[in-house]
């Protein structure tokens, strides 16, 4: 039997048609996802589904006994109430009879001596423990205390953004639904809390809907695929690997056809043509023909990003952080030292609130540390791609917010390309580029953003939850580029796909502070969790002999020698001497620019000079490391 089933329904968007004439069912039990390019209309389709918004034609049937529940991509709230009234806000007698009693509770609290709220308190509980509701309510707490909501008194207007999705998604959860319709619940949580999740939804027998572009747990969670392209939805009976396959054999096929039609259009227009030099008439069928030929080429070509940017020439002094403390209310990050080399690929794990985004933005430049400093090499040059760009003005143009920094840039191969051309490689058609930016969706404001940061030419890339409202195909194109990039790549993420692709080390945070270095990808990093959870051998050897896991990159556990002493003491001096001549070899480098011999002595005295400063500050590291262990 269909929990839901959709007849013929469309929706279009001003001029712009989401989706046409689309019909399916989805059967009881079945754990269906919704994938497509940013901007096809997914969540318009599941509000649509949801009864949030109207078809323009169509219907969408949900037979009456079906109780379903919705998590929105952006859920409307009253600020004032708690937590836990709004997690139980719903019209069903169990849920309004659980309302009473937290009202009951807090009236209590609040008149000691009050006998009336005391006997409605009795009445409640009496209530309460003939309809078995304890379990609910201490459900209810157990689910918001796993995504990380404890206080479960607090007013909602007073919650962050991703506080707001998890208190969604823990009523969605909680309240009794044989159907359930979300939009990207993976959003806003840790991969701890993704892979509970995942074992949530795949037991319960809950019929389930919905987007999410997490591929692990598209793979793990999911029997059934749908794609929204072009207008039209196909099905996939089958895991995300099983839609993979078979989308790869329709577009195979879909090319094969498109060749045909070519090759008929390239015959059309030679006759075409012929008929106007040869002819003066044209038998109409045949110009029809050549119209629809065209017409379905042009409409059957599939999008596909293109990612094509120049990097800065990267120098060897890239960025040091050293002792760096920062703190806001609470400790985020404790004396962590790292000097930055050429070809790291660092992911960045925690819990949420632990000071993530707070390490990308002491390295950006964007804050300063309470302690510590902040090195950085002359020629650094960092893009960062946040979670959300407040430079984003709604009424703004597509194109003319991306013009605001530049309007040209020259691509890998050396040519010139405008900000309207890149919007059209980034899958922004030329009719949208004067559209307001408000008229995006959350995945294309993203695609835009990116595209901003890129432009910049980066050779140290800062990515922010990157992954969040993308859709698949921009991630794989984003994850293809991103394994050619030659800079540096600092990625914080709770995508686990994207962190095994892309990381070669994870940076792990305790949410007290400290920031463990783990050798390897995610994967690696949940080997070396479980490896120190209680009752295993803390700090064994992976496979290939290396110690899996390192609290920074100084050498521990030796003091410094007398001699070190003496070199500590001058090799800051030594750094800063170092800096300046290297600052005088590239001021005589400009005044020697039309004397070939002597610019090419002043070059290589320069790299002489670039070199020895590095080598310096590799073994200030190396000593301001021994000196603290001594100290411990």
């Amino acid at each position: 039997m269909n929990v839901i089933s959709a007849e013929n329904i469309s929706k279009s968007y001003g001029e712009r048609v989401l989706f046409r004439n689309i019909s399916f069912g989805l059967e009881e039990g079945k754990k269906a996802a919704l994938v497509g390019l940013n901007g096809t209309g997914k969540t318009t389709l599941l509000n649509v589904l949801s009864g949030r918004d109207v078809p323009e034609q169509g219907q969408v049937i949900i037979p009456g006994r079906i109780v379903s529940e919705v998590l929105e991509q952006n859920p409307r709230f009253e600020p004032d109430l708690t937590i836990l009234e709004q997690i139980f806000k719903g019209t069903s007698d169990d849920l309004q009879l659980i309302r009473e009693y937290e009202y009951a509770l807090e009236q209590l609290s609040q008149e000691d001596t009050s006998q009336l709220w005391q006997s409605r308190l009795n009445e409640l509980t009496r209530q309460m423990e003939h309809r078995d509701l304890w379990t609910l309510e201490t459900e209810a707490k157990s689910i918001l205390n796993r995504l990380g909501i404890r206080e479960t008194d607090r007013r909602m207007g007073d919650l962050s953004g991703g506080e707001l999705k998890r208190v969604f998604l823990a009523g969605a959860l909680i309240r009794p639904a044989d159907l359930l319709i979300l939009d990207e619940p993976t959003n806003h949580l840790d991969s701890e809390t993704i892979d509970w999740l995942e074992n949530v939804l795949s037991q319960r027998r809950t019929t389930l809907l919905m987007v999410t572009h997490d591929r692990y747990f598209l793979d793990r969670v999911t029997d059934v695929i749908f794609e929204l392209s072009g207008g039209s939805l196909y099905r996939c009976d089958g895991n995300f690997s099983v839609y993979l396959e078979e989308r790869a054999r329709r577009e195979q096929m879909f090319e094969q056809q498109n060749e045909k039609h070519k090759k008929l259009l390239k015959s059309e227009l030679q006759w075409i043509r012929s008929g106007v030099q040869g002819r003066g008439t044209r038998q109409k069928a045949r110009v029809q023909r050549f119209e629809t030929l065209r017409n379905d080429v042009r409409t059957g070509q599939n999008r596909e990003l293109s990612l094509d940017f120049r990097q800065t020439r990267l120098g060897k002094k890239i960025l040091i952080l050293d002792r760096v403390t920062k703190a806001y209310d609470e400790p985020l990050i404790r004396d962590f030292s790292y000097q930055f080399k050429r070809g790291d690929r660092i992911g960045i794990v925690g819990p949420n609130g632990s000071g993530k985004t707070t390490l990308l933005d002491l390295i950006a430049g964007q804050v300063e540390p309470d302690a510590g400093s902040v090195i950085r090499g002359e020629t650094l040059n960092v893009g960062y791609f946040r979670q959300a760009d407040e430079s984003m003005d709604s009424q703004e143009t597509i194109l003319s917010w991306l013009e605001a920094d530049r309007r040209v840039i020259i691509d890998s191969s050396g040519k010139e390309v405008t900000a309207a051309g890149l919007l059209e490689r980034f899958l922004f058609s030329r009719d949208r580029h004067w559209q307001p930016i408000g008229t995006l969706s959350g995945g294309e404001r993203r695609r835009l953003a990116l595209l901003k940061v890129l432009m910049g030419a980066p050779n140290m890339l800062l990515l922010d939850e990157p992954t969040n409202d993308l859709d698949l195909d921009t991630l794989m194109v984003l994850e293809d580029y991103l394994e050619a990039y030659a800079g540096v790549l600092i990625m914080v993420s709770h995508d686990r796909f994207f962190l095994n692709k892309l990381a070669d080390q994870m940076f792990s945070f305790d949410g007290q502070g400290k920031i463990q270095r783990i050798s390897g990808n995610y994967d690696d990093f949940v080997a070396f969790r479980k490896k120190r959870a209680p009752g295993s051998d803390e700090g064994k050897h992976d496979s290939s002999g290396k110690r899996m896991a390192l609290d920074s990159n100084r050498p521990g556990g030796r003091k410094l020698t007398y001699s070190e002493s003496l070199e500590y003491a001058s090799i800051e001096a030594d750094i800063e001497q170092l800096e300046a001549a290297l600052r005088e070899a590239d001021e005589r480098l400009v005044q020697l620019a039309t004397d070939y011999q002597a610019l090419q002595e002043a070059q290589a005295l320069r790299s002489r000079l670039e070199a020895a400063l590095e080598d310096k500050m590799v073994r200030w590291m190396e000593l301001a490391g021994k000196a603290e262990e001594g100290v411990r």
